[in-house]
This record gives C-alpha cells, sequence and structure tokens, in this order.
C-alpha cells in the first residue's frame, strides 16, 4: 500500500531461505512471491518505509529477513516493523505446544535490530492505517484496517485466512484459543458486510480478494 508517502507492508511471508524438502514437508507452495511482486510494481525492498506484522509465525514473518552468510539480516533495511507486545513476548518465550510456530533467530533479529515498535492494543499506524488487537490464533495477533482511494481494505491476517472460514466453524490446528477466533471472525464479517469492504485472505493463493459488499451473516 502507498498511504501518506508511506509504501506499507502487511506481513512478510514465509520468505525464501528454506530448502525444497523443508517447503515439500511444511506443503507450501512455491514459488514464493513477493520480491516478484514488489519489482512488477516498481519497488525494490529498501522503497517499504513500514512492515505490519499480524503476528510473528514463521510464515508471517520469515520473509522479513534474510540469509547473509551465517548471519541474518532485515530485508527490508529501511522500514519499521511493528508488531503486539503480547506477541512479542509470546514468541521470545512460547509454550511448548507452540515454539515450533515461530523462528527465535527471526524473531531475535528482528527485536536486536532496532527497528521495531511494539504497540499496545489498538493502534494508529500512519493516517488512515490502523490495526486491532484481536488475540486468538496467537495471544498478540492483529488485523489490519487501510483506506484507501477505491474504498476500505481489510487484512484479517490468520483470524479469516481462506474462504472456508466465512462458515464461521472451522478453525485451524494452530489456533490457540478457538472460541475466541470465532468470536473475532463473526464481529469483524459483520462489520465487513455491512461496509462492504474488501479483504484480503492471506493464505488464499487464488483469488485473495474478496469484496463483501453483497455479503452477509447468517
Amino acid at each position: 500500500m502507498h498511504i501518506d508517502g508511506k509504501y506499507i507492508l502487511i506481513d512478510a511471508g514465509l520468505g525464501a531461505r528454506w530448502t525444497t524438502d523443508e517447503l515439500d514437508l511444511l506443503d507450501f507452495e512455491r514459488p514464493r512471491r513477493m520480491l516478484k511482486n514488489l519489482n512488477a510494481l516498481g519497488l525494490r525492498a529498501e522503497d517499504i518505509d513500514i512492515v505490519i506484522f499480524s503476528h510473528l509465525h514463521y510464515d508471517h514473518s520469515g520473509g522479513a529477513l534474510v540469509q547473509v552468510g551465517k548471519t541474518l539480516a532485515l530485508l527490508f533495511t529501511n522500514a519499521v516493523y511493528y508488531v503486539q507486545r503480547r506477541e512479542l513476548e509470546y514468541a521470545l518465550n512460547p509454550d511448548p505446544a507452540h515454539i515450533h510456530d515461530y523462528q527465535q533467530k527471526d524473531v531475535n533479529t528482528l527485536l536486536s535490530s532496532g527497528q521495531m515498535r511494539i504497540i499496545d492494543g489498538d493502534c494508529e499506524i500512519a493516517n488512515d492505517v490502523k490495526v486491532f488487537l484481536t488475540g486468538g490464533h496467537s495471544p498478540g495477533h492483529q488485523v489490519v484496517i487501510a483506506q484507501l482511494p477505491g474504498g476500505e481494505v481489510f487484512y484479517p491476517g490468520d483470524i479469516i485466512s481462506v474462504k472456508q472460514h466465512l462458515d464461521l466453524q472451522t478453525t485451524m490446528v494452530y489456533d490457540m484459543d478457538r472460541a475466541r477466533v470465532l468470536s473475532e471472525r463473526r464481529k469483524w464479517l459483520s462489520a465487513a458486510s455491512l461496509a462492504g469492504w474488501r479483504m484480503i485472505l492471506c493464505h488464499a493463493y487464488r483469488n485473495p480478494v474478496l469484496n463483501f459488499s453483497k455479503y452477509s451473516i447468517n
């Protein structure tokens, strides 16, 4: 997004540091397309001013880092990275059941960079760009609403990541608090329906944009 003179990226995806065997094991589609898509827009990684993490699971934050020899470094060298405090605190010390949802080296590299901005709860990141704490999927999961020239765009992260989540019943094994996920999902789907937002489904590889001008909650 380009808002108020800033190039803003929401989540950074998995990244390109994985081997073929690891990608096969994770069952992620290939190839990773973030940088290619940025280049198609005439942008380089260093042009990004702000990165907003919905949460710090490695498939949403891993693409913010690049391997330089034996060292991890920030890919978006000029960006400020925004994350919820409770998400960062949990990512640094996750429960054993969720330790594999995070990459500790990635989180430590982001934190030690000095380019992270830690926020508490709902917040306006920039003009017409707001985040709202939801929790549920992870302790500090947040959603993003941005006002663009064509109308408001809603990024629900992993609260609503695929079209199947529109049934208000389907959850993921990675959700930490299923009841809260479903409660937040109903709230935000109702808001999207009422306002006719466009919504970005982050795990929908095909047709990731939904227009809610005709959607209604049963």
